[in-house]
């Protein structure tokens, strides 16, 4: 039977993939800042500018996301061991 059926309850999720994926986004946006914040030192004065906003708005981004994926990872990790 589907576990989507009316009365059934919804599938738990147990893959590690999404929460893993979401980790390397939180990790490639901070690493996005750093980059920008370390080039911006080496760019014409014209573009510190965007550099610079790239950098505050990656890390605002990563930062922002990272206790979501922390919590999808613990929710996985909970489900999985809920099956065994």
């Amino acid at each position: 039977m589907s576990p989507y059926l009316p009365g059934h309850p919804p599938k738990q999720p147990t893959s590690f993939g999404p929460p893993l994926l979401q980790l390397t986004l939180g990790g490639a946006l901070l690493g996005l800042a750093w980059w920008a914040n370390e080039h911006a030192k080496a760019v014409a004065a014209t573009d510190v500018w965007a550099y610079n906003a790239l950098s505050a708005i990656s890390v605002l981004a990563g930062i922002l996301w990272l206790p979501f994926a922390v919590a999808a990872l613990v929710v996985v990790m909970r489900n999985r061991r809920r099956r065994l």
